[in-house]
């Protein structure tokens, strides 16, 4: 089912197949608000919580669906056959007596409960007290907040999340090598996801390089930051350095733009940077297509490190993650004393046997 699941569903829909990346709907949303707030248009962003959405999957309507889909009739004769007298947690609650005409077919069922609602935009005065007591300062869609003081909602919490991990982990013995790992999967998974929509300051970047370097050396730094960011048979021990690993993920969105399927933030990556990357994608700059003459902050950001990289970075490729952020790491022209003071010595094999 994976090799088709993209071709069936929405290319909004993501989460649900193969390099569909959930991050696209969450930056589409970013972006949509950054666009009315230029603008100074007014909007809302509701979002909806299914009450128990898949309890209440009809599953009649799960195998009709997969018929107009045209899957296989051995895959939906075992669907059957696993739906078959299978009993619903909600088969003993109360049900409402009518639904909407979505949730009449699927047995979708909006919690009107959970719904919330955030001013975009311009504010405008909002009679309607039912309204009124739905609307909130941020909302929380897919683990990111928006929403006043967004920034600080989404960085402060994994500031002090990666300062506490590393203040209890400081006195372990542990060797510098197992405690890249450590900072590399663990304390920096969540600014990870986040930084692929919500940039940090300068100064979030700092309190957390402070952190995760003192939990590092738990003492004077006695190598060279860029020393430990490169590659392990470049003479470095891979140490992740946060600011070009997130400049990293923001020059690969103009890669996914050119290799994927329209989807809305490539909408809006058209209407504010199409005429920048046009040399990579010459239709992006057609009169077809809006074009925005102003910029907002992210797509200043993606603009500035395109400059920056475009002679240097093929981004027309499929190009990996990794792949660009060790392109920019390679940039850097810094060298390692010991082969400063020996150049005429290839140390790329040396490192490979000491680390191997």
């Amino acid at each position: 089912m994976a090799k088709v699941i993209n071709q069936l569903i929405d290319v909004n829909q993501t989460g649900a197949g193969p390099n569909k990346k959930i991050t696209e709907n969450i930056y589409g949303i970013d972006s949509i608000i950054e666009l009315m707030e230029m603008n100074d248009w007014n909007g809302y962003l509701v979002s909806f919580d299914q009450e128990k959405a898949f309890d209440r999957v009809e599953h009649n309507y799960t195998i009709q669906v997969m018929k107009k889909m045209n899957f296989p009739p051995g895959i939906v004769r075992w669907m059957e056959i696993i739906y078959k007298d299978i009993k619903k947690i909600s088969d003993y609650e109360h049900l409402v007596k009518e639904f909407k005409r979505f949730g009449e077919v699927s047995g979708s069922k909006i919690n009107e409960s959970k719904t919330e609602i955030l001013e975009i935009g311009r504010k405008k005065t909002v009679d309607n007290q039912q309204i009124k007591d739905l609307i909130k300062g941020n909302i929380k869609v897919l683990g990111i907040k928006f929403g006043e003081n967004k920034i600080d909602k989404n960085w402060n919490p994994i500031v002090e999340t990666i300062t506490k991990t590393c203040k209890e982990w400081e006195n372990r013995n542990i060797d510098i090598y197992s405690k890249v790992q450590i900072i590399n999967t663990y304390m920096l998974s969540k600014a990870w996801f986040v930084a692929r929509v919500i940039l940090p300051t300068q100064e979030i970047t700092k309190r957390i390089n402070r952190a995760i370097y003192k939990f590092i050396w738990n003492g004077p730094e006695l190598i060279k930051r860029t020393t430990l960011n490169k590659k392990k048979k470049k003479g470095g021990i891979q140490m992740p350095d946060l600011e070009e690993k997130i400049n990293a993920m923001w020059l690969q969105k103009i890669s996914d733009m050119i290799n994927g399927k329209p989807t809305i933030w490539k909408t809006l990556f058209t209407y504010f940077l199409g005429i920048t990357t046009r040399e990579l994608m010459p239709e992006l700059a057609e009169n077809k297509y809006s074009h925005s003459e102003h910029l907002g902050k992210n797509a200043k950001k993606i603009k500035e490190l395109y400059i920056q990289y475009r002679s240097k970075i093929k981004l027309t490729e499929n190009i990996t993650l990794k792949e660009i952020y060790y392109e920019i790491i390679g940039q850097k022209k810094n060298r390692i004393t010991v082969e400063e003071q020996n150049r005429g010595i290839e140390f790329t094999n040396i490192w490979t046997l000491i680390y191997s």
